[in-house]
């Protein structure tokens, strides 16, 4: 390990000098079987099948030559479509315009685990004086999406799940007991579980120890919830345009946006993009977008459940020192839902991807149904997916008015935990650009600044060093 370790940085701080003379360390820290080049055309995200997204006709690109609005929304995730819900009622005065690259949902909004989470366990270990503002912060997303499917008639089959947390090396369990203290200062429930009670509850002796925390988490089917969030904005003022991407951003005295189509002059702009903010130039030093693989399982006969263990009610999330990190839920229609690697994969110069990689996908796929369940195997995968997750050098998010322009606001950092963060960021954020004093406008992650991380060549390496 300590070679290794030696070479990486050995590599990373020499790196300058052999990039003059090519492209040797591109190659190296490129993934082999990555394309030469990629589109996002197509994901094969079983969120995005089952919510029927592509049934649905895209909203026509802003083709107009010049065109002006009170706001301007660049990104139709969860950040920027909460962010717009919330600005109908907080500036219900104001002209408001959402624009998406592609289309709404189809980022990390349609691509992730299905988890909508009541706390912030990197928070615990990155920075534990943010754990109670952290939980309050993402609590508060969870409610929101709660409104949304039970009282707005936005359904995305909202189920209330426990977290449980477990580990498969003895090494790792104080990893467990910090995160079960750190819970239980919060004031929430926790249940330890050793490994006889691990493998008599979910018929697995691939686990030594865990814990389940009741900390307010639920399930979700996430392009549900876009896709009608995205659908009842479209009956309110919004101008919605799809198929419409960023090329600059004039941080002038008004921001004006160039997009492939025309300009948008707006009084203020929302960066609600996420891991793709730095494909316009914005926190390019600031964030490094990461992918994660995830997979969909047929869904499984009752018997299979049984033999498992596992429910809709529940939240896995695996810590392996030597074999990556995993989450998985099932989903109302009993599939389970996987996601994770071995490790981060990173791509040289922080190229975008779709994620779709075959190879990390297979993986996760032995790892469900040859290691954690082997009765599980022979399960049809029907769905491989995967997307562009924004990491910061904390782990840690951020939202507030960017250092370019105090008209320019943005949210991003969500580190894969970014459901229920960015519903919460998308309210912040109407509230702050209506002068509003809220409890989440008062939360530390307002403005809070976000450490550097070198562009490559030394990024690649030291994410690897890392993993």
């Amino acid at each position: 390990m300590s070679s290794r370790r030696s070479f990486l940085l050995g590599a990373g701080f020499g790196a300058g000098a052999l990039y003059l003379g090519g492209a040797g360390m591109r190659h190296a820290f490129n993934i082999k079987d990555r394309p030469p080049w990629v589109t996002e055309h197509a994901v094969d995200s079983f969120w995005l099948e089952g919510a029927g997204f592509y049934d649905y006709p895209p909203r026509p690109p802003l083709n107009h030559r010049h065109h002006t609005t009170d706001i301007l929304i660049i990104g139709g995730g969860f950040t920027g479509l909460s962010t717009a819900w919330h600005l109908l009622q907080t500036r219900p005065e104001a002209r408001i315009t959402l624009i998406d690259a592609a289309r709404c949902g189809f980022g990390a909004s349609g691509r992730n685990g299905g988890w909508c989470m009541g706390a912030n366990y990197l928070a615990f270990f990155s920075a534990p004086q943010l754990s109670r503002a952290a939980h309050d912060f993402m609590s508060a997303g969870v409610e929101i999406v709660r409104g949304l499917d039970q009282e707005e008639g936005i359904p995305c089959d909202f189920t209330p799940a426990h977290q449980l947390r477990v580990v498969r090396e003895r090494d790792d369990l104080p990893l467990v007991d910090r995160t079960a203290e750190a819970i239980a200062e919060l004031g929430l429930g926790v249940e330890r579980l050793d490994a006889e009670a691990l493998t008599r509850r979910y018929h697995t002796e691939h686990f030594v120890g865990g814990a389940i925390f009741a900390d307010g988490s639920a399930n979700i089917q996430p392009v549900k919830l876009a896709l009608g969030l995205r659908n009842r904005l479209l009956e309110s003022p919004v101008e919605i345009f799809e198929g419409t991407k960023v090329m600059s951003i004039d941080y002038g005295a008004r921001p004006t946006v160039q997009t492939e189509f025309g300009t948008i002059e707006a009084g203020e702009i929302v960066l609600a993009t996420n891991a793709y903010t730095h494909s316009y130039g914005a926190f390019k030093n600031r964030y490094a977008p990461v992918i994660s693989h995830v997979i969909a399982t047929e869904p499984l006969r009752a018997s299979q459940r049984a033999a498992i263990g596992f429910s809709e009610g529940e939240q896995l999330n695996v810590g392996d020192s030597g074999e990556g990190f995993f989450y998985a839920i099932m989903t109302a229609d009993h599939r389970i839902v996987i996601g994770g690697d071995r490790g981060p994969t990173h791509h040289y110069g922080s190229k975008l991807h779709s994620g779709n990689l075959r190879s990390r996908t297979d993986y996760l796929e032995d790892y469900l149904t040859r290691r954690i369940w082997p009765q599980l195997e022979g399960t049809r995968i029907t769905h491989r997916w995967g997307g562009n997750i924004c990491v910061t050098r904390d782990l840690l998010f951020s939202l507030g008015r960017t250092k370019e322009h105090d008209r320019v606001y943005y949210a991003l950092g969500y580190t894969g935990e970014g459901v229920s963060t960015s519903f919460a960021a998308g309210k912040a954020l109407a509230e702050l650009m209506a002068g509003l004093d809220t409890e989440l406008t008062r939360s530390p992650f307002i403005d809070r600044p976000l450490g550097l991380i070198p562009q490559d060549p030394l990024r690649s390496p030291l994410i690897r060093l890392l993993s």
